[in-house]
This record gives C-alpha cells, structure tokens and sequence, in this order.
C-alpha cells in the first residue's frame, strides 16, 4: 500500500437514483451490445468494437463542440434590448433567470450527492476487497512460511536421532525412520512451490492496489473537473446578476455585460465544452463497461489467459476461482504435502509404539513426541491455508469488485454523471450565460432611459420655474 487513503463516506442517496441495473442494460443498448474483445481478436474486429460503443460518446463531444461554440458566438456579438410601443426600453425582469438558477443549483446538488455517494461506495467497496484478500493471501503465505519451518525443523530431530543412537538401534529403527525421511523431504519443497505460488497472486494484488490508490483520486479529480467549471461558471453569473438587480445601474450592467459575458464567454464556452468532451469521455467508459460487464466472467478469463500463460499455476487458480471449473491448484499443492505428511506421520506413530521405550532409553532420551505434536501442529497449519486459498474465501473478494462494484455501482455512477453534465453543462449553463447577457443589456439600457427620463423631467421643471 502507497500510503494510508481515508474512507470516502458516502451520502444518503435519494430511492430515484438507486437505478443501478437499468444504467447498465442502458450502457450496454447504447454501445450496441458490442461483444468485447478478445486478446487476440483480429484489428478489423477491435475497430468495429471501437466504433460501436463509440459512435453515441462521439456524438456528445460533437453536441459539446458546436453548443460551445455557437454559445461563444451568443455572448459575444447578439444582443436585443426589448422596447415598448412607444419606443422606450422596458425594465427587464430576473425571475425567468433566477428560476433557472435555482434549477442549475438543485440538479448540481443532486448530481454531486448522487455521484459522491456512487463513487464514494465503489471506492470503499474495491478498497476494502482489495486489502481483505491481500491479507488472506499474506495469511496463506505466512502459514506456509511456518510449515515450511516446522518441515525442517522434524528434519532436523530426525539428524539429530542419527547421531544419538548406537548404529545396532539406528539400523533396527532404519526401516521406518528412512520412508519418513523422505516423505518429509518430498513435503518442502511441495510447501514451497504453494508459497511460490500464493507470492505470486499477492505481488499481482499489489499491484492492483497499488495502480488503483494512485490513479483513483486523479480520476476523481478529472471526473469533477467539469462540474467544477460549470458551478464555478453558473455561480459567478447568477451573483452578478443578483448584485446588478440589487443595486446596479447602468455603467455596473454595462461592466457585468462587457467583462462577465463578452469577455468571460470565452470561459463559459470552455466550460461548457470540457463539459461536453468529459461526458463524451465518461459515456466511451460506461459503453466500453457495458460491453465487458456482458459477459464478465469470460471477458475476465480471455485477458488473464493473455498475462498468464494458459498452463501456468496463476492462470489455472485464476480460471477456478472465477469459473468454479476443474481443480484448484493452490488447494492441490497443500493436498500433495499433506498426503506426504499423513504418510510420514503414521510412520513416526507406528515407530514411538513399536521402539518408543527402546530409543528414549538408548538414544539419549530422544522422543518422537515433540515430532507428533510438530506435525498435529503443521495439520492445523494446512487446514487453516486450505481455508485461505479456498474459492469458498477468494470468490466473494471478485464477486463483490466484479459483479457489485464494477458492472453495478460505477457504472451507474458514470450514468448520472454525463446525465447531469449533459443537462447542466450543455443546456442549463448555456441558457442561463444568455439569459444574463440579455438581462444587463436591457437593464442598461432600461437604466439610461430612466435616468435620461428624469433629466429631461427636471428641465422641464427648471424651464417653467424660469418662465
């Protein structure tokens, strides 16, 4: 682990938004249920994969590059002051803007609530497997660690009887030691080859951790980027306008219009299109997820036969774990040393029965009950690493990244994020940037003709007071 990443407390999420299969079937229909590739799929076949599940995110970004720029346009060069019958300009009203505002508000409050609590629980969920199964497999390895220790150490009891006992017992008790001997000779290194193997699973764990607590707040932070923008962009408009409806003349509606909207277009249509090609870019995900979350399982499989050779122990754990098909390798290897070990062990309780008195009493006080009690000790030892390594322990860790995480909460996550970018950013934002913009127009102009109204008022007093 890269250091200590607090837990992301998720929100209470509205029963509106807790939609996440039908995003999924969703993502899926708009990528044309694609069929996901396979490793070796042929380049034709990886474009046309590309082109169906990209044809509706290119779409977006598309709606994204023409809105912004037609709202640069708007803001820039059109206005329209609205006058009355008899040519004065009529006071405008904000409500229209207001209203529109409080709109923009509430759909951004949702959108954050809703997407804090998605990726907030998808974080947690991923995070909490992750290091969950990193510690099952850091367990098996340490249980081996021990066998492996223990092995050695009856090794060692055994060497130790050779040198203890007057050669005319060693060779009467050499018939049952020597079968002993080497069953337990042939248990270390079948020990080792299982921690080799449970290694190598938890270094491919770690870097799985390790990739997702680096890259996971970068994503975070380039998925609100737009929202960002956006509520930055609609906050700063919405108080001017409040400031210039408040207590704002002409010259203060004139600035808002000139600097805020003339100038400040430029930012507001950036805005909207990093709005547009984020959406697009988060709608390429859901559609590319749709597709892999078809067929979860089997697409899983096909991308591990690819880092895995196909006869390798890591492959073959993985395919068993996922498919719940053929053997369990892991489960095998402690198998095979515990056979060697059962066999071992009743040699050793065959010889303390038969010359247990004889070598206590000839072999300086050697006894084979520290070597029973070792191996009642390696027994509850590989029960405990069976257990770990056990598809009954690693499945629910895949099951609940996979199949609950994955292929349901983010990508309903990703669903009410481009909903709400989409709507915010693409049509509310724009709306109201225009919206402003014509309302300091007509209230500078609304301002000016009043006040050129009571100008033209008191000459007209001052004229007939001279008269």
């Amino acid at each position: 682990m890269n250091g200590y990443i607090p837990k992301i407390t998720a929100l209470p999420l509205p029963k509106i938004l807790e939609t996440e299969t039908a995003w999924v079937d969703l993502f899926r229909i708009l990528g044309g249920k694609a069929k996901f590739p396979e490793p070796e799929a042929s380049q034709e076949e990886l474009n046309a994969w590309i082109q169906d599940v990209g044809i509706v995110p290119g779409l977006i970004i598309l709606l994204g590059i023409i809105i912004s720029m037609v709202l640069f346009i708007c803001l820039c060069c059109c206005r329209r002051e609205r006058e009355d019958a008899r040519g004065r300009p009529m006071k405008p009203s904000s409500k229209p803007v207001l209203i529109l505002a409080i709109l923009t508000a509430a759909v951004i409050v949702i959108s954050y609530i809703g997407c804090w609590d998605k990726a907030g629980s998808s974080y947690n969920t991923a995070k909490e497997q992750l290091d969950e199964a990193a510690v099952d497999l850091n367990s098996a390895n340490t249980q081996a660690t021990s066998l492996h220790t223990l092995g050695k150490s009856i090794l060692t009891q055994l060497n130790l009887l050779k040198t203890q006992c007057p050669a005319p017992v060693y060779a009467q008790i050499q018939t049952q030691i020597a079968p002993a001997e080497k069953e337990l000779e042939d248990f270390l290194p079948t020990i080792q080859g299982f921690s080799g193997n449970v290694s190598g699973l938890n270094a491919q764990l770690k870097t799985l951790q390790s990739d997702f607590d680096e890259n996971s707040p970068l994503l975070a932070l380039l998925l609100a980027t737009p929202m960002l923008f956006v509520s930055g962009a609609c906050a700063i408009v919405v108080s001017a306008l409040m400031l210039t409806r408040g207590c704002g003349g002409a010259s203060f509606a004139r600035c808002n219009d000139c600097c805020l909207i003339r100038l400040g277009g430029i930012f507001i249509s950036l805005s909207v299109l990093i709005a547009g090609l984020v959406a697009g870019g988060e709608a390429a995900l859901g559609t590319a997820g749709g597709s892999l979350c078809t067929d979860v399982d089997y697409n899983i499989l096909g991308w591990a036969q690819s880092v895995f050779p196909g006869n390798s122990t890591l492959y073959q754990a993985t395919s068993y774990y996922i498919s719940d098909v053929g053997a369990n390798p892991l489960s095998k290897t402690l198998d095979d040393a515990s056979l060697s070990l059962s066999d071992a062990n009743d040699q050793f309780k065959q010889l303390n029965a038969t010359y247990g008195p004889v070598i206590k009493q000839q072999c300086n006080g050697w006894s084979a009950e520290p070597v029973l009690a070792d191996m009642t000790t390696i027994n509850g030892s590989m029960a405990v690493a069976r257990n770990l390594v056990s598809r009954k322990n690693i499945y629910p860790y895949y099951k609940n990244v996979m199949h609950d995480d994955m292929c349901s909460t983010v990508i309903a996550g990703l669903g009410w994020l481009v909903s709400c970018q989409l709507v915010v950013g693409l049509l509310f934002l724009p709306a109201l940037s225009v919206m402003s913009g014509t309302f300091f127009s007509r209230w500078a102009a609304f301002k000016e003709a009043e006040f050129q109204g009571l100008l033209q008022a008191g000459s007209q007093v001052e004229a007939y007071q001279h008269s």
